[in-house]
């Protein structure tokens, strides 16, 4: 039961984050996180900075790979 309560809660305040997101036109990041993990289905907070860190390195992984091989 308790489970259904925090599923309608959930759905009801993504829905409020989508309308005030569209009519500010821009999102901040604690929406961004809350929509991610709705999106996910998941109750990990999953950080913006921690991906784009691991994007970085990735990218910066990509650029070596490709400077030492010519």
């Amino acid at each position: 039961m308790t489970n259904t309560n925090q599923t309608q809660s959930d759905i009801s305040l993504v829905r409020q984050i989508k309308s005030t997101i569209r009519t500010r036109k821009y999102a901040h990041v604690d929406e961004i996180n809350i929509l991610w993990r709705h999106a996910m289905r998941s109750q990990k907070v999953i950080e913006w900075r921690n991906i784009m860190v691991i994007s970085s390195i990735v990218c910066a992984i990509i650029v070596l790979i490709k400077y030492l091989s010519f």
